[in-house]
């Protein structure tokens, strides 16, 4: 939570309207995610799966078979909506995007900082290594890229990551 709560504070101008925006981005916007079993963060995960696979299959299948499922690389991304990653302004500029856009984005981003570092990733002895701390990024391109994805996106599938964060009934294979 306190991961959670830390973009908000350094951004607002007070601690209650950072409670709020915070009530809020739980309640209403992620409620899934913050579920006893985190299903919405683990749905998160398998549609991380999913949209690398669409947008870089050779990405995908590298990572497969080294064993590496984003619910191995990507949860710390995934449950913390990217405030895991550095710089905080940076996650701040994420997050403006995301508040205005949909959470679901994050997804897409996480696809983009592994888009990004790709050729690292290939060339690594240990990709594990590498995927547990993303590194420093610019949220322009981030955003830039993982909107780009959206047309790769099948109707469905993008459908499946807006509901994600709200609706506990969402199935995912």
């Amino acid at each position: 939570m306190n991961v959670l709560l830390a973009p908000l504070l350094y951004s607002c101008p007070s601690e209650p309207m950072a409670y709020q925006l915070f009530t809020k981005l739980c309640y209403e916007m992620i409620p899934t995610y913050l579920t006893k079993n985190l299903n919405g963060a683990q749905n998160g995960a398998k549609l991380l799966d999913i949209s690398l696979r669409i947008i870089d299959p050779k990405l995908s299948k590298f990572l497969s078979d080294n064993l590496l499922t984003a619910e191995i690389y990507g949860m710390p991304s995934i449950l913390t909506l990217s405030s895991c990653n550095k710089p905080l302004d940076q996650v701040i500029k994420l997050w403006d995007f995301m508040f205005a856009y949909g959470f679901h984005m994050n997804i897409l981003f996480v696809v983009a900082f592994l888009v990004k570092m790709r050729s690292k990733v290939f060339k690594s002895d240990s990709p594990v290594n590498l995927l547990r701390q993303f590194p420093d990024f610019d949220a322009d391109e981030i955003i830039r890229l993982g909107v780009g994805f959206i047309a790769k996106i099948p109707a469905q599938i993008y459908g499946l990551l807006v509901d994600h964060l709200t609706d506990p009934d969402i199935y995912i294979p």
